[in-house]
């Protein structure tokens, strides 16, 4: 039985040898008996690292004997079925590489595609290069699609045969391709030349840090805070590569750097170095004579590419809002704790690897340099301060720690060096500690306020200088912590925010939000509920035959005097500033609160056209209106308020009025007449708002910014057209937005869940007693 399946083995494997052998190359079927063939060494090689069944032992395995016997058959497939089609497919595109010129420009893409030909070509012919990986990838992206199989038969028999014959290239020296040295020379030359000096620094800056890959530990927040604890403050998932450490620059980077350029190799790039020349070939890339040149180029790039890791991770801190009053306090207990703060901990590692590639200083000479300081020495000539490769970048940083770092940029008396010298005293004055104190600050009257007998009346008066602008010894912390977070600049925007802007911007949340639920009230009961009581059911409010009042509309939108103006001037002062005749919110304003979109719509709607209708004190508009012709219409009289403006056989006038006139005869009508027709009435009413109700059936067409053509009585086949000039604005025109107009019910947007713990929901804020319904 055992020597039946024996001798069933050894028939089996010179069958697919043989119809291997037999098929036509390059055909489906000769790649689908390939794949049979490597089949039976793929499972011959598996016996032989593994051991052979137990029945094919005791003498009757003769699998190595079989696999041996295949090899020969596998080449010969191989060879013209894979290798032979993929090297003239490599060889057609390094033969085109070759004949381009030497001064030809080509994309980094085209750039990419050579270059990847000329490594698959030399792995083809030098198996000891061979990246089975890599080479079975590019195999599979060139070899030419045989016909007579499907896209999905194709891709994975291809793939196959690929990443078998790429994996056992090196240890089969018969599977490897007689390259052509004249045309591998002449592309890498070409290649060389095209990618050029840049280039040339990339081989050599990519080889520095595959030398470091994997050698040091990645950085995150945990590792940065080492024993601290930021739960519950503050985290990011990102974290920093290894390789761009302080641990990587001093253990090998700066140390490979300086090899590379010293030696310009770029032995770990064997595709563009001639194995016969240890300097890279092509005339542009060794133009790199001058080392320390090649040195700085390199050093710029890592520096470049270390600050850029560093500043993602850390701008992508983000903190964690606190959900109430008691939790706000024991955040920024945490935060400014001396001895455990993890804020504290994060910037000492920051400063830590912000001093990678700072030049080491014996003991000795910084101890003789501060003595002569002490003594006042002036006979030794003064070092120059030497400029740190990260001192720019991570300077705000650096500043905050206290650190003295060197800017580049020379005053008046250092023109010679170019060089100054910055400590935490040039960024305005904000250091790590200043912030600690103010944040600490915020911290004690939080808690004097939650232990207080009367948390409710402590922080309404708090809120209320917010919320009026009025300085305390809270709103300064809170904005020496926002200029503290702004010093660190753009590029530590996301750190600033997250770090030092929104711990203290949280706490003030915790007292903000249910005072800012207060003055939504009072904001509803003083102006928002009256309002609504007077105009709802009135023209223009609502299209009913009522007319709202002028004097009334006045009450509440006048400027200055009006109660909207004079609630945002006593309650919101320190909120909004006023920009023109509107109101915007105030930049410098804690952000902790949102208002409410409709509510700065309104409020901007109604104080420009406040503005504007009461400018002379009592609702006036002075206008001038023109009639234009209109075929076969011979006259038509438009009446507003007792001003009559009329048209008769093409007679144009402007004529001046002021609106709203009369009030004791408010009354607009529009007549016309036509050559076959008499009198007709396009239009008539009578009230304040009449002139209003006509413009809101006229079709208006701006001309200027102050200047619009009107045409009434469209549907009649006869429009009567007209040009209204307003001195500002659109005039009356403004006031057709009042339509369906709405007074917003809130001032801010208070988040639901009720007030936070540890103060109960206030009492609306107290307002002046003109101010109250």
């Amino acid at each position: 039985m055992a020597l039946d399946r024996m001798a069933s083995s050894r028939a089996d494997a010179q069958a697919a040898a043989d119809t291997a052998l037999a098929t036509t190359p390059g055909t489906a079927a000769a790649l689908r008996a390939q794949l049979a063939l490597q089949q039976q060494i793929d499972l011959l090689e598996h016996r032989q690292q593994h051991g052979a069944p137990w029945h094919l032992r005791a003498g009757l395995n003769h699998n190595d004997a079989i696999l041996t016997s295949l090899w020969p058959s596998y080449a010969t497939v191989a060879v013209r079925n894979l290798r032979d089609p993929a090297a003239r497919q490599l060889e057609a595109t390094l033969a085109q590489l070759a004949r381009a010129r030497a001064d030809s420009l080509a994309s980094t893409q085209e750039q990419q595609h050579d270059y990847h030909a000329l490594k698959s070509y030399l792995m083809l012919a030098q198996p000891q290069h061979v990246d089975a990986t890599y080479l079975a990838k590019q195999l599979s992206a060139i070899w030419p699609v045989v016909a007579g199989m499907s896209t999905g038969e194709w891709l994975d028999t291809s793939g196959r045969l690929a990443s078998f014959y790429a994996s056992h290239l090196g240890m089969h020296p018969e599977l490897k391709f007689a390259a052509s040295n004249d045309l591998i020379s002449a592309a890498r030359n070409m290649l060389v030349n095209q990618i050029g000096l840049q280039n040339s620094d990339d081989t050599l800056y990519q080889s520095v840090l595959e030398q470091a890959k994997g050698k040091y530990a990645d950085m995150s927040l945990t590792t940065l805070i080492n024993a601290a604890d930021a739960r519950g403050l503050f985290s990011t998932g990102q974290t920093v590569p290894g390789v761009y450490t302080r641990a990587a620059w001093d253990g090998m980077i700066g140390e490979a750097i300086d090899k590379a350029a010293r030696e310009g190799r770029v032995g770990a790039d064997w595709v563009l170095a001639d194995e016969r020349a240890a300097r890279v070939p092509g005339a542009a890339l060794e133009a790199q004579q001058d080392t320390e040149e090649v040195k700085q180029r390199l050093r710029a790039r890592y520096f470049a590419e270390y600050t850029a890791a560093w500043q993602a991770m850390l701008n992508s801190i983000q903190w964690r809002n606190a959900s109430n009053l008691s939790d706000a306090i024991s955040q920024l207990t945490r935060l400014t704790d001396a001895q455990t703060s993890p804020l504290i901990a994060l910037m000492k590692s920051v400063q830590y690897q912000a001093q990678a590639g700072r030049p080491s200083q014996a003991l000795a000479d910084t101890l003789v340099r501060k003595a002569q300081d002490l003594i006042g020495n002036k006979t030794s000539i003064e070092a120059q301060p030497e400029i740190n490769p990260l001192d720019k970048s991570f300077g705000p940083l650096l500043a905050l720690m206290g650190d003295d770092v060197v800017t580049g940029n020379g005053d008046a008396n250092r023109k010679s060096s170019g060089k100054s010298t910055k400590s935490a005293t040039d960024f305005s004055g904000v250091s790590l500690a200043h912030f600690l104190t103010v944040a600490t600050t915020m911290r004690l009257k939080l808690q004097q306020i939650a232990t207080s007998a009367d948390a409710q009346s402590m922080a309404r008066q708090m809120a209320q200088a917010v919320f009026q602008g009025k300085l305390s010894e809270l709103t300064q912390a809170r904005d020496d912590a926002a200029l503290t977070a702004a010093s660190l600049g753009s590029q530590w925007s996301g750190l600033g925010e997250a770090l030092f802007a929104r711990p203290l911007d949280v706490a003030w949340e915790t007292i903000l939000q249910p005072a800012a639920a207060s003055l939504n009230e009072a904001w509803r009961v003083s102006v928002a509920a009256p309002f609504t009581s007077a105009f709802d059911g009135h023209y223009p409010f609502s299209d009913t035959d009522a007319d709202a009042s002028f004097v009334e509309l006045g009450r509440y939108i006048k400027p200055d005097t009006g109660l909207i103006s004079r609630f945002v001037t006593t309650q919101l002062a320190g909120m909004l500033q006023q920009q023109g005749n509107a109101w915007a919110p105030n930049e410098l304003a804690p952000q902790a609160l949102q208002f409410d979109p409709g509510f700065l719509s309104a409020l901007r709607q109604l104080s420009t056209l406040g503005a504007q209708l009461y400018a002379q004190g009592d609702a006036s508009y002075r206008l001038q209106i023109m009639p234009h012709p209109t075929p076969d219409v011979t006259r038509s009289i438009l009446t507003i308020d007792g001003t009559k403006i009329e048209y008769f056989n093409q007679l144009e006038t402007n004529t001046s009025i002021v609106w709203p006139g009369n009030a004791q005869n408010g009354r607009v009508q529009l007549t016309w007449e036509s050559v076959g027709a008499g009198t007709r009435i396009a239009f008539a009413a009578n009230g304040d708002w009449a002139w209003l109700r006509l413009l809101g059936t006229a079709q208006v067409k701006p001309l200027d910014s102050t200047t619009y053509a009107l045409t009434f009585n469209q549907g009649s086949g006869f429009p009567l057209h007209y040009d209204l000039k307003a001195q500002v604005g659109a005039g009356p025109l403004d006031l057709l937005k009042l339509r369906g107009f709405k007074m917003p019910q809130r001032i801010f947007t208070v988040a639901r869940g009720g007030v936070p713990a540890g103060i109960a929901s206030l009492p609306p804020l107290p307002l002046p007693p003109e101010m109250l319904p």
